[in-house]
């Protein structure tokens, strides 16, 4: 068994004036936290998409 240590950030959902996913956006996102040297991105959270 593996154990995980690091930084894994989970990532905002960006959406579009049109309601729609923004890509270009989210692959900034990822491209960015990347470049700051995170140890890996947490994917599948569901932690952006709630409402209060």
């Amino acid at each position: 068994m593996s154990s995980f240590s690091g930084v894994y950030p989970i990532l905002y959902s960006f959406f579009g004036a049109d309601g729609r996913l923004d890509h270009e956006a989210m692959q900034l996102q990822v491209d960015r936290c990347i470049a700051a040297g995170v140890h890996g991105i947490a994917v599948l959270g569901n932690v952006t998409e709630s409402k209060s």
